[in-house]
């Protein structure tokens, strides 16, 4: 059984159970870090937490449901003289793809349920919570202005732009907050390129020369250990490492 500190700092990684997400939560705690695994599939939680070298905890939920998110944010705060919560990775995401002119307004809601509306839920109780926090969103490099687009990809791409357009507001909101909580966190988002996940697979086959999610993970975890002075807050940080 894997033993604890009461002064390990912990993550909270969403989408954990695969992909960038499984990556990153091993590379968490490869360093040192506890890290509390979010995913739908509690199988697949266990898998990433079977490959974690430290102490997990894992809450399967689905974090296009309100209530669902409430319930794991109260879970993770009764355990708060435990769990010192220093980063929150919110890495969940969902893929639809159709047709702008005919895709069904039952799969645009549910893109953006997870995408945009579970990352906004996920902010606010960082913001609750507070203290020398890292926040990091998970967007893609295709929601920055600019960068090429692709036919099929409205809804994830455009509900990606959303969490970008949501971080720079959550570093504004930070600064100007009078709460003395609010003065140590940081919030960032990463936009990758390619990466070599089940999503990309399924959703975009043509892409060739993904990176790993190993290399995204350790991207993510080395920025939340930067200084806090190495960048502003609220920056917009492309990680395309397409080969």
């Amino acid at each position: 059984m894997h033993t604890q500190s009461t002064t390990t700092p912990w993550a909270l990684v969403t989408g954990a159970g695969r992909g960038i997400g499984q990556a990153t939560a091993v590379e968490f705690s490869n360093r040192g870090w506890g890290v509390v695994l979010v995913a739908r599939s509690e199988s697949e939680l266990n898998e990433t937490a079977r490959l974690c070298a430290g102490p997990t905890r894992i809450h399967s939920c689905d974090l296009a449901i309100p209530s669902d998110i409430r319930r794991l944010f109260d879970t993770v705060n009764a355990e708060s003289s435990s769990i010192q919560l220093r980063a929150l990775i919110n890495n969940a995401g969902l893929f639809v793809g159709g047709a702008l002119s005919d895709m069904p307004l039952e799969d645009w809601d549910r893109v953006y349920a997870l995408n945009a509306r579970g990352t906004f839920l996920m902010c606010q109780e960082a913001l609750r919570i507070g203290g020398p926090m890292v926040v990091i969103n998970v967007a893609t490099v295709g929601a920055i202005q600019g960068v090429q687009k692709f036919p099929g990809f409205s809804a994830y791409t455009s509900s990606k732009a959303a969490v970008i357009a949501l971080t720079e507001c959550m570093a504004v909101e930070i600064a100007a907050s009078k709460q003395p909580a609010h003065k140590a966190m940081r919030c960032h988002a990463v936009a990758p390129g390619a990466v070599d996940t089940v999503m990309l697979r399924e959703a975009a086959p043509f892409f060739k020369n993904p990176a790993t999610p190993q290399t995204l993970g350790k991207f993510i975890v080395d920025l939340c250990l930067e200084p806090a002075s190495t960048r502003p807050n609220g920056s917009i940080i492309e990680a395309d490492f397409t080969s």
